[in-house]
């Protein structure tokens, strides 16, 4: 492509750059310097104009290093002050999340594609509703260890436009497949929803209600079963507007978040209340629900982001993959033939109980670790800090739809590749969101400094026009989450000791 020709104000003072003085033409080509860098900002000028000055520079005598050095100092400051006086300087927006063909592996993989054949459904909808369902299927025998028990239990939303990212479409082939002979396996319970409470979702699974009763006229005593509870803890929830329960968490006294976090944590379920004396002892509950992008932005209070509620589920972004006027059903002889196979893989997994990684897998588990252990401190952070745990489960699935006893390569491969998806997906979905940018605005200046700073460096950077309150909140979470590190140096001859932060290798 042509360059733009010199900039008519430029090669003026190309000109007076090279009338210049020996003593003041440093001076003079930061000035000229400035300028370009201002009109590039502005796409008045390219990179024509820059070779323009260093021509110009060169022929005044001055040093290539000296020219470079200036040259350089000058267009980042020109750039800055156009880039600073625009609010859209730095808008930035997120590409449709891709997903990796390492997703679609095995029989998840195999099934979600047959789905999709002949409707309008995306495959990554149908993938994540299916591997909801198996998990919760396969009970809470099978798990891996990971300091505590991590189960095959998952939760996901399904972010989409309306109607047309055919998100209701996705569950039907998952209801077909799903269908059981009694005799041969009992099915978890499921439900529709809508999520409205705590109590709720645990009266759905509750323990039996006994209460010990004397006759006051022989004095015996028995135990009388008041409800006879669920036996069965299994339970499977396909809620498709997700906007309702975001809506009851804003509701005084609702305790419907808590209960979802405690829920994909495990173990017995016993809120303290005065009027509910509910009790869920070791329920395995797993949730795929859907939400539009608006409904979600609109809903959505930060503080459900930050206290871990939004980091319980898998975020997945999905919409219509292609145009079919004429949908048809799914073949009822290919689905009987994944029935079948589906039967003797929930079998199998019965008999299954701790699962480990394979030698390989458990390599890459080493490699890739640092990485999913990673805290952040930002809101995108607050959505994605509990991948280890996410990418256990869902490798413990791959491996359970493959028959194996033991989680290998493949399987966290495809596990990866999934919770990757659900990265590129909350980047996506969450862009724009977070209002307070300071953690990342002093990751950024640490990193342009050398990864060191002071107290006063910090304050320079945000132009001095910071609270203190803002920057110290901002500096704990950093350091909190351990991308930054502090020093103090204490003066030789007393006096108030200087900070010194410094960036974390792992950042």
């Amino acid at each position: 492509m042509a360059q733009r020709p010199i900039h008519r104000q430029t090669n003026l003072h190309v000109q007076s750059l090279l009338k210049s003085e020996k003593g003041p033409r440093n001076d003079s080509l930061n000035k000229v310097a400035f300028r370009v860098g201002k009109d590039i900002a502005s796409g008045k000028a390219d990179g024509g104009n820059v070779e323009a000055i260093v021509k110009a520079a060169l022929q005044t005598g001055l040093g290539p290093k000296e020219v470079q050095r200036t040259l350089q100092s000058g267009v980042q400051a020109g750039k800055k002050v156009v880039e600073e006086s625009n609010p859209y300087s730095g808008l930035t927006t997120s590409a449709w999340p891709i997903p990796d063909k390492a997703v679609f592996y095995g029989f998840a993989g195999e099934f979600a594609e047959f789905a999709v054949e002949k409707s309008e459904a995306d495959p990554i909808a149908v993938l994540a509703t299916f591997l909801c369902r198996f998990g919760v299927e396969v009970g809470q025998s099978p798990h891996m260890f990971a300091g505590e028990k991590q189960y095959s239990r998952i939760n996901a939303v399904l972010v989409g436009q309306s109607s047309k990212a055919r998100k209701g479409t996705s569950s039907i082939p998952i209801r077909e497949l799903f269908v059981f002979n009694e005799k041969e396996w009992i099915p978890a319970q499921t439900s529709q929803g809508p999520l409205s409470s705590g109590e709720g979702l645990i009266h759905a699974i509750r323990d039996p209600e006994l209460k010990y009763h004397v006759d006051k006229s022989t004095g015996v005593g028995e135990q009388i079963t008041m409800d006879p509870g669920v036996e069965d803890k299994r339970l499977f929830i396909l809620d498709q507007e997700f906007a309702g329960a975001l809506a009851c968490t804003k509701r005084e006294g609702n305790t419907l978040s808590t209960i979802v976090r405690t829920l994909f944590d495990g173990g017995t379920i016993e809120p303290l209340t005065k009027t509910s004396k509910l009790v869920a002892t070791n329920p395995h509950v797993a949730i795929t629900t859907h939400i539009t992008l608006q409904e979600l932005h609109a809903r959505l209070d930060r503080v459900e982001i930050f206290n871990g509620f939004a980091n319980r589920f898998l975020w997945l972004c999905v919409r219509r993959t292609k145009l079919i006027p004429f949908p048809e059903p799914l073949d009822s002889q290919l689905v009987r033939a994944f029935q079948k196979k589906l039967h003797l893989l929930l079998e199998s997994s019965k008999a299954c109980s701790q699962m480990d990684f394979d030698p390989e897998a458990k390599k890459e588990w080493g490699n890739i670790y640092p990485l999913l252990a990673k805290e952040r401190a930002d809101l995108l952070g607050s959505v994605l800090n509990r991948s280890e745990a996410y990418v256990r489960r869902i490798a413990l699935i791959y491996a359970l739809l493959d028959g194996s006893d033991c989680v290998r390569l493949p399987h966290l491969k495809a596990a990866l590749a999934l919770w990757d998806y659900c990265e590129q997906s909350a980047r996506f979905i969450f862009a724009g969101l977070e209002s307070d940018s300071t953690c990342q605005k002093i990751m950024e200046a640490l990193e342009e400094s050398g990864g060191k700073l002071d107290t006063s460096g910090l304050y320079k950077f945000f132009g001095n026009h910071i609270s203190k309150r803002k920057m110290t909140v901002a500096l704990n979470n950093l350091l909190a989450s351990k991308n930054i590190r502090v020093e103090e140096l204490r003066p030789q001859g007393g006096g108030r000791p200087r900070k010194i932060f410094y960036l974390c290798e792992k950042s």
